[in-house]
């Protein structure tokens, strides 16, 4: 257990009847925060000591009870353990709120950046799984925490490796079901990265899928040292294609894989619940396979992004215009390459062959199936799946063939570029499956 029940729930009214201050520390916006020693000495070691700050508030005194709640039920070494509290207490006025944990030495993840710059990109990766490995062990005792974002991170001894997560006054622990459950037209109060769900008027501010949101925000704050804010800015762009952003995860250099993560973004950002990531399970195992980069790994879930509903409401004519200009510009130039490697008769006796041809501007996306086929009597499909999709202000361009998702090619979805660059990725895919095709036959 976290603490048994007669240091959890001590009948001291103040903190200072046991406790004594060494010093005072940066507190939120729920309470004040102290480093402490036991008066009588029965225990040795610092510890750390949040007061709350508004007394006089039952919705905050309750908010600290909820707390106090989350860290009894869970138990894992990543969380802070309880030593002490008295706001079992909370609808008695006369004892000024309080608990205690252990210290946890390090920095938070935001100090961290602002003094080191991001973390390295496979540290990085890491800190993500770990981090969700924590989220996931929270879901599983019906704990959402709701304020993930780099203040409430504390990497253990500065190792990126062992991210610790505290502060729980914002969670919700469905086995302590809180008095005042967050009222439906308050706003709660993570800055970080805002979501719709958790706005004011919205009805699903307990969403475990939320969570994993933030953990997504945190890793590209990880990454770069840019704080997300919202889903979509202005322009329309999501976090990750915001022109510093973007630069700053291109300057990292390993292409494959940051452009693995830039897919998980993409689903990470999205506005509606159903089209991000569903669970912290789903994210980790996909993060997993880019951390060991299993490049032939078709992604476990919908790979090409099935859901993804980018328009809110309908668009104006000239928009659809555009997007459908965009989306048929991109399938005609998958097709130019194909006809410029039959025009350079690299193997001549084969034909060009399409089998699908699909633009969906409601759903911002476009594909079509080619290949290069011997006779039609083919007992398998050869075909590659070309995809489009206009995702935030990218189109982003991707095949599928025999089974393994490959990114091809981003560019700006409202002036898009196919230059060398894309010829070159489209025909790497069409010669694999050219070679595949004539070693069939041989056969």
């Amino acid at each position: 257990m976290n603490s048994s029940a007669a240091a959890t729930h001590p009948d001291a009214r103040k903190w200072d009847e046991n406790w004594t201050a060494v010093s005072s520390g940066e507190g939120g916006g729920q309470g004040d925060v102290k480093i402490v020693v036991r008066k009588d000495g029965s225990e040795p070691g610092e510890r750390f000591l949040k007061i709350l700050r508004h007394q006089n508030d039952l919705s905050r005194r309750q908010r600290m009870y909820r707390e106090v709640a989350s860290y009894l039920t869970l138990q894992h070494p990543a969380i802070p353990k309880l030593i002490e509290t008295n706001a079992e207490n909370f609808g008695d006025q006369s004892y000024k709120l309080y608990l205690v944990t252990e210290v946890v030495k390090g920095l938070t993840l935001d100090k961290y950046v602002e003094s080191n710059g991001p973390l390295p990109l496979l540290d990085a990766i890491g800190f993500a799984i770990a981090l969700l490995g924590i989220v996931e062990h929270c879901h599983q005792s019906e704990v959402v925490h709701r304020d993930i974002k780099p203040a409430n991170i504390i990497l253990r001894e500065l190792n990126p490796g062992d991210p610790v997560l505290v502060d729980f006054g914002l969670s919700f622990n469905d086995d302590e079901v809180a008095r005042d459950a967050t009222d439906l037209y308050e706003e709660v109060g993570n800055r970080f990265l805002r979501l719709p769900e958790l706005a004011p008027s919205s009805p699903i501010k307990r969403d475990l899928r939320s969570d994993v949101t933030f953990c997504s925000g945190v890793l590209l704050y990880a990454l770069t040292g840019e704080v997300p804010a919202v889903l979509a800015d202005g322009h329309g762009r999501l976090p990750h294609q915001v022109e510093i952003v973007s630069e700053r995860l291109l300057s990292i250099g390993d292409i494959w894989r940051v452009s693995q993560l830039k897919r998980v973004f993409d689903t990470a950002f999205q506005n509606a619940l159903t089209s991000r990531w569903q669970s912290a399970g789903e994210l980790i195992s996909e993060l997993q396979r880019i951390e060991t980069g299993a490049i032939d790994t078709p992604m476990t879930r919908k790979a090409l992004l099935e859901d993804v509903r980018v328009l809110q409401g309908s668009a104006s004519s000239k928009a659809k215009q555009q997007l459908l200009s965009s989306l048929e510009r991109a399938l005609q130039e998958i097709s130019a390459v194909m006809s410029s490697l039959e025009a350079q008769r690299i193997a001549p006796m084969l034909r060009p062959t399409q089998t699908a041809y699909e633009v969906r501007i409601e759903e911002r996306r476009a594909k079509t199936a080619l290949c290069f086929l011997m006779s039609a009597s083919s007992s398998i499909d050869p075909s590659i799946q070309f995809r489009v999709d206009a995702i935030g202000t990218e189109l982003v361009i991707s095949s599928t063939y025999a089974g393994a998702l490959s990114e091809l090619h981003r560019t700006p979805l409202d002036s898009p570029t196919f230059g060398p660059a894309f010829q070159e990725a489209i025909e790497q895919v069409f010669i694999q499956q050219i070679r595949d095709e004539l070693l069939s036959e041989q056969r």
